[in-house]
């Protein structure tokens, strides 16, 4: 059960970060992404109902905490923080020919090689939500 609410927490959170991005239409963030993002949210709702589902039978009601449905913009800044994907840039995204990564705490997109730095990728929301399935 630990794993199983670990992995949709974790999903979530990429999820809640990249939807941030997709709504501040990021340069570079086209349609595919946003389709395949909307796509992973939905097996994400899915599978959190289909395991609070199974955790109601299994225990009284009440005992499984509800996440924190709120968007990135409404979170505080120690909610902001305590983001196990804090500090991590988004993407790549290809603007005008160059590539470029969101930076979701400045508000800002940054060019060049980012190896030294958190990157959260797509293809990684990706991976956490097949994960959580």
């Amino acid at each position: 059960v630990k794993s199983a609410d670990k992995a949709l927490f974790l999903a979530h959170a990429a999820l809640r970060r990249w939807e941030a991005t997709a709504v501040a239409q990021m340069p570079g963030c086209t349609d595919q992404m946003k389709s395949d993002l909307a796509q992973y949210r939905h097996r994400y709702v899915l599978t959190r109902g289909t395991f609070l589902g199974e955790m109601s039978k299994r225990f009284k009601a009440g005992a499984v905490l509800q996440e924190d449905q709120r968007p990135w913009e409404d979170l505080d800044e120690d909610e902001k923080e305590d983001d196990p994907f804090g500090g991590s840039l988004l993407g790549p995204f290809t603007s005008h020919g160059r590539t470029v990564y969101y930076n979701l705490e400045a508000g800002e997109t940054e060019e060049g090689s980012h190896s030294n730095l958190e990157i959260l990728t797509l293809d990684e929301v990706q991976s956490m939500v097949d994960s959580a399935e």
